[in-house]
Formats: structure tokens, C-alpha cells, sequence
């Protein structure tokens, strides 16, 4: 069984088209788990059809196997729709739509009147785990994966999702390193080597390490890309072995520009490498960065009227 992680596609329907279409492709050969930790909605125009295409895949449990780790947008999106089904309210919504959630928010408010469509979505997203931990190792400890902060007791908060833990999980899938005052915060466990996606990356390569923490952090540049900022355009895929991590490092016209090993260093993939993984593109799905960018800022030109 292969495993792979993504996170922070942000409702990006060419990223998310682009990775799985690759899974899809390596499944005709292999058995494939992938692990979303957290940020799958938000910003991008796609991020509806995507929530409900990742809920389909998982429930017909056929084809890749999906495992849904919750990041703080799909935190927000729960406290809307649990408010809701609580009280009929729609308490939280500006937080909500402040932070990205206008794409998405703009749906399921044309659902308010129909219930069981809404309260379909709620469950689905109140089953999100907080965390997982792998069996693999790197430099002799457990892999875990939290979107934020990892817990000081990981054994007693991995079985919880969110409806379980909800009133005490914000810092897990929230937390940044960095306080609006300069202050760092801990993000990792010294039992675990900590895979975490919500911290900001200076480096371009939209992923880091922090040895001091003993966690690596990826993110995307998706947000950015939604919101019209185009020079930007790396996405990493993660694949997680025994020893090591690989990351492949996608654009929005799906390429594989560069690969690295990851195992407390970095250490780059050679171009023969990078062929060996590119054969698993499907390149119907090629050249679209162009289409995608006008989707954008049709849309960004729409709201502001």
C-alpha cells in the first residue's frame, strides 16, 4: 500500500484534478492510501464540487482510499453548520466567509431551505478526524500528521474527530508558530516526527523543516493562485516510505518540476527520477493554467460589482 498526503488545495479544481487523475494512475498498479490533512476548501472556485467528490469517494469506499484529517477551514464551515442544526442561526458565518469561505458558503446557503442536504454535509464534516499517526518512521520515530499543532498526549486524542473533541481541538488545526506578537509556539511532539500544514514557509518550495520542533511543515501556494496571485504555482505531493518522505513538487499545468528525499535532510531527485514519476501524468489534463486563471479573475471581477 502506498501513502500519500496532500493538503491546502484550497477548492483549487486543477490541483485536485492533476493529483488525483496521478493517484488514479498508480493505482492500476498498486494499492493506493491518501491522506488530506486539512484545508481542502476555501478561496478556490471548485471547492463545493470537491467537498463532494472527496465525501462520494470515501463512502463507496472503492478505488484510492481517503483518509480526511480537518484544518481549520473545514473547523469553520463545522461551527456554521452546527450552529444551524442547533438553532437554526447561522452564528460564525463572517468568520467563515472572511477567511475564504465566500466559494463555498455562497452553495450551502442556497441549501439553508433544504435540510437534508445541509445536515448531509454537517455529518460528513463533523466525522473529520485531528489526527493520524503512521507506523513508518523518520530518524526512529512515528510519523504523526495534526494540520496545526500536535497534541502533548497523541494516544488519547488520535481516535477523535471533531464532534468527539470539538470544543478543544482549535489549537490542534489553528495554531501558528507565530503569535500576532512575535511569540513561537510549540508545534510538534518530541515522541513524534510532527507533519504539520498550517504554518507559514519562508522558502519557495512551499515546505520546511524546523529541527528544533522535529516537524516538517508543507502548504501550497493554492490560496494565493484563488486569489489571483499567479507567479506563484508549486503544490507538493508527499509520499510517505519507511526512513523517508518523497515530495514531488506539481504547478497548475500539470508538471512535475522538481522531487526531493526527506529524511531530516534534503536531498534532490535526479531528472532520471523525476521521468520514472511522470509517467503516471495524464496529460488530458494538460494546459489548463490559462483557462483556470481567467475562471478567476472573471470571478474576482463579479464579486466586486
Amino acid at each position: 500500500m502506498r501513502k500519500f498526503i496532500v493538503s491546502n488545495i484550497y477548492g483549487n479544481g486543477d490541483i485536485y484534478n492533476t493529483i488525483m487523475s496521478y493517484l488514479e494512475n498508480i493505482k492500476k498498479e498498486e494499492d493506493v492510501e491518501l491522506y488530506i490533512n486539512g484545508d481542502l476548501i476555501d478561496y478556490g472556485l471548485d471547492s463545493y464540487s470537491i467537498l463532494l467528490d472527496v465525501k462520494k469517494k470515501i463512502e463507496c469506499k472503492k478505488g484510492i482510499k481517503i483518509n480526511y484529517i480537518s484544518g481549520d477551514h473545514e473547523y469553520k464551515m463545522y461551527k456554521v453548520l452546527e450552529k444551524r442544526k442547533i438553532n437554526g442561526t447561522i452564528s460564525n458565518w463572517n468568520s467563515w466567509v472572511r477567511n475564504g469561505g465566500n466559494t463555498i458558503s455562497e452553495t450551502i446557503n442556497a441549501m439553508f431551505f433544504k435540510n437534508e442536504k445541509c445536515e448531509e454535509i454537517r455529518r460528513f464534516v463533523s466525522n473529520l478526524k485531528i489526527c493520524h499517526v503512521f507506523k513508518e518512521k523518520i530518524n526512529g520515530k512515528k510519523i504523526l500528521l495534526v494540520h496545526a499543532q500536535a497534541p502533548k498526549s497523541v494516544s488519547e486524542i488520535v481516535k477523535y474527530n471533531i464532534h468527539d473533541y470539538h470544543h478543544s481541538i482549535y489549537k490542534y488545526i489553528c495554531t501558528k508558530e507565530k503569535n500576532f506578537f512575535g511569540m513561537k509556539k510549540r508545534i510538534g511532539n518530541n515522541e513524534y516526527f510532527t507533519i504539520t500544514s498550517n504554518q507559514n514557509n519562508e522558502k519557495d518550495y512551499v515546505f520546511s523543516y524546523n529541527d528544533k520542533n522535529n516537524s516538517l511543515n508543507i502548504t501550497s501556494n493554492c490560496k494565493d493562485y484563488s486569489k489571483g496571485i499567479f507567479n506563484k504555482g508549486y503544490f507538493p505531493l508527499l509520499e510517505i516510505k519507511e526512513n523517508k518522505i518523497e515530495i514531488l513538487l506539481f504547478n497548475h499545468n500539470n508538471e512535475i518540476l522538481k522531487g526531493f528525499y526527506f529524511d531530516g535532510k534534503n536531498n534532490s531527485m535526479t531528472e532520471e527520477e523525476l521521468e520514472e514519476r511522470r509517467k503516471y501524468i495524464d496529460h488530458n489534463y494538460d494546459n489548463r493554467e490559462k483557462i483556470y486563471q481567467k475562471r478567476i479573475i472573471e470571478n474576482n471581477i463579479r464579486r466586486m460589482k
